[in-house]
Formats: structure tokens, C-alpha cells, sequence
């Protein structure tokens, strides 16, 4: 190693050692108060030399210490201004910057069970929503019709079929309106209590429909007695909702309303026999473009005495009935009220079953435009 000026260098026993000569060194008598040096070599005079560090460019102060945020400007501390940004609210949601303010960030569309085999969710009275609703026990089915509808909404069914099993409420009912609603997948859920003795499993619409179809995909409904106390009608079928049905008892409905009644472009449809236990204002009520196709219905059992006040069969604004085929079977029944009436525009098709195709003690109407034939 070689030392310059100011600086000697010795070699022991293999180490070397560096020692500053301060007679190398300009004496400054007295540092200014508040400045700030640095050593620095000289090349030109082989010295080094104390200089205030100001002269290098050094020598920052702290910026003001009163609350704002400062940068350097110009060699200078400036306030930023546009600073100073508030947390986003503490409540729970997601938030994100946007256009200098906070804003809701949309949450992620959950993820759908997706199922690789067909599955069967159970409804008991004695079984609870809070369950799985898998198994054909009190701690594995659910208590309510609806809530199976609701876990088939959230799922994606794929190619699968799905089947809701309601077992009987031991002669009771359940006592609820239910609402059908969208799937994903390939097939239409089936929800099916006593397809033998259908009035064992008992739906009581309780102020409402008893199962209603608002603009929603198809769904098949057997084996069971379904009835409406107070208002509403069996099957409510409206905006494009699609219900197929078969191995259903209709019992007694308040006569304001229908066993079916199919608008806004809907269809109910029957699938296979049926029976009709109790009276209503309407049996079949399509209006505003509902339709309803019973051709495959075969036999349709009556018992009892029935009152259809409004009419058996009833097509209003453009709603159809194409009821070729139907057979009636009083079985001892005793049908009061219209027969039918098409009117509105109103379609009734009977494939030429004749005036009294449809049961009553009141002949048929047809009136401003309605159809019947």
C-alpha cells in the first residue's frame, strides 16, 4: 500500500496500519456555530482540508415540524397539497380509490357448488332449515319446501337431476307459500311427496299461492294435495314461469281465485293424471297471454261437491287453454258454476269436445272475441 499526504502507512508483521498526519491538516481556529464539515483532499495542494458541508450541497433541514406533509422543491420544503387522504370507512366493505375518493369495490359473484351426480334433498315436519337437508332424518332434512328450492337455486346442476322428496306431515300440512325459483343446469327439479295418496303430503298456500312461477325456468310437482285457506291460487304461473305437474289433488281455494292461472306468456301444463278434491272460482284460468296444456292430463278424478262460481274453464286477454284430450270422471261429483268462458280474445281449445266438455251446471259463454272449439 502506498500512503499519500496527510496519510502514512506502516507494515507489522503482515497488518498495516493507517495514521492521518494532522500537521497536514489546515488548523481552522474556531467552527462556526451550526455548520457542518467534511474532510476533503485536495489533489492540487496534496492537502485535505476542512470545508462546511453547505458548500456541497449538503445541510438539509428537517422539514417544518407542524402537521403537513412536506417535499422537496427547488432545494426547498413545500406542502403537498393533495395529500392527506383519509382512511377508507371501517365497515366491513372492500373500498378502493377512485377519482380522489373511496369507492365500493363489487364483491366476486360466489362460486356454485357444481354437482357430479344426481342428488335428493328431504323435507320433514320434523326436520330443520339449518340442517343439510341430504338425509331422510330429523337431523338431516330440512323443515320447509322452500328451503330446498332455495340451496337448488344456488347450485349449478350441470347435467344432473335433482329431486326434492317431502314426506307426509302425518295428515297435517305445510303450511306455506312457495316460491320457485332459477336453477343452473340441464334438467328441471322435481319436487314430489306421495305420488300413491297424494292428499298425505298437504301444501296450504296460508295467505299466499301455493306454489308460485314468477318468469322462472321449469319445474315438475307430483304427489301431493295442495290448497290456499285464505287467498291465493294452486299454481301461479306468470311472466314466462313454467310449472308441469301430475298426481296432484286440488282442494278447496277461496272462490276470488284458481287451481291454476297461467299470464304474462306462462305455462302450467299437466303431465298425467290429476284429481280435484274442493271447489274454487276457477279450475283452469289463463289470462294475458298465459297458456296452459292439459291435453296430457288423461283422467281428471272430481269428488265431493265443487262450485267453480267463476267458471270450470277460463280464458281472458289472449290466454289459451288447449285442454284436447282431458277426460272427466265425477265419480259421483256434483260441479256447480259455468262450464267455461272465452272471452277477451280468450282461447278455450277442446279438440270439438262441445258445449259440455268441461263439467258445470251453467252453459259456456263466448263474448268480445273469445274463442271456443
Amino acid at each position: 500500500m502506498v500512503g499519500r499526504a496527510g496519510v502514512d502507512v506502516t507494515k507489522q508483521n503482515g497488518d498495516y496500519y493507517l495514521d492521518l498526519d494532522y500537521n497536514d491538516f489546515p488548523t481552522i481556529s474556531a467552527v462556526p456555530a451550526g455548520a457542518t464539515y467534511a474532510l476533503i483532499f485536495n489533489p492540487a495542494t496534496g492537502q485535505y482540508a476542512q470545508l462546511p458541508i453547505s458548500l456541497l450541497g449538503g445541510g438539509i433541514a428537517d422539514a417544518p415540524s407542524d402537521g403537513t406533509t412536506y417535499g422537496r422543491k427547488n432545494a426547498a420544503w413545500t406542502a403537498v397539497t393533495g395529500g392527506g387522504i383519509p382512511e377508507a370507512p371501517n365497515d366491513g366493505t372492500l373500498y378502493g380509490r377512485k377519482s380522489l375518493a373511496w369507492s365500493a369495490v363489487p364483491a366476486a359473484p360466489p362460486v356454485r357448488d357444481m354437482l357430479t351426480a344426481a342428488r335428493t334433498y328431504y323435507v320433514r315436519p320434523d326436520g330443520s332449515n339449518t340442517n343439510t337437508g341430504l338425509a331422510d332424518t330429523a337431523g338431516g332434512a330440512f323443515l320447509t319446501i322452500q328451503k330446498a328450492i332455495d340451496v337448488i337455486a344456488a347450485l349449478d346442476l350441470s347435467i344432473y337431476q335433482v329431486t326434492v322428496i317431502v314426506r307426509p306431515a302425518g295428515g297435517g300440512n305445510l303450511s306455506l307459500g312457495n316460491q320457485l325459483k332459477n336453477y343452473v343446469g340441464a334438467l328441471a327439479p322435481i319436487i314430489v311427496g306421495d305420488e300413491t295418496t297424494p292428499s298425505n303430503v298437504v301444501v296450504d298456500g296460508n295467505g299466499s299461492s301455493a306454489f308460485i312461477s314468477d318468469n322462472v325456468r321449469p319445474w315438475h310437482i307430483r304427489g301431493m294435495r295442495i290448497r290456499a285457506t285464505s287467498a291465493g291460487s294452486g299454481f301461479d304461473a306468470s311472466s314466462g314461469g313454467v310449472v308441469y305437474f301430475q298426481k296432484i289433488d286440488f282442494q278447496t281455494f277461496n272462490q276470488g281465485y284458481a287451481h291454476m292461472r297461467a299470464s304474462g306468456s306462462a305455462i302450467i301444463a299437466a303431465t298425467g293424471n290429476y284429481s280435484i278434491s274442493g271447489d274454487a272460482g276457477f279450475h283452469l284460468l289463463s289470462v294475458n297471454n298465459g297458456y296452459m296444456a292439459n291435453f296430457l292430463a288423461g283422467v281428471v278424478a272430481l269428488t265431493g261437491t265443487l262450485n267453480f262460481s267463476q267458471g270450470f274453464a277460463y280464458a281472458n286477454q289472449g290466454g289459451v287453454l288447449y285442454t284436447s284430450g282431458m277426460t272427466f270422471n265425477p265419480a259421483g261429483a256434483t260441479v256447480t258454476g259455468p262450464r267455461y268462458a272465452a272471452t277477451s280474445n280468450g282461447v278455450i281449445a277442446t279438440g270439438g269436445g262441445g258445449a259440455n266438455y268441461f263439467p258445470g251446471s251453467i252453459a259456456g259463454s263466448v263474448s268480445a272475441g273469445g274463442i271456443y272449439g
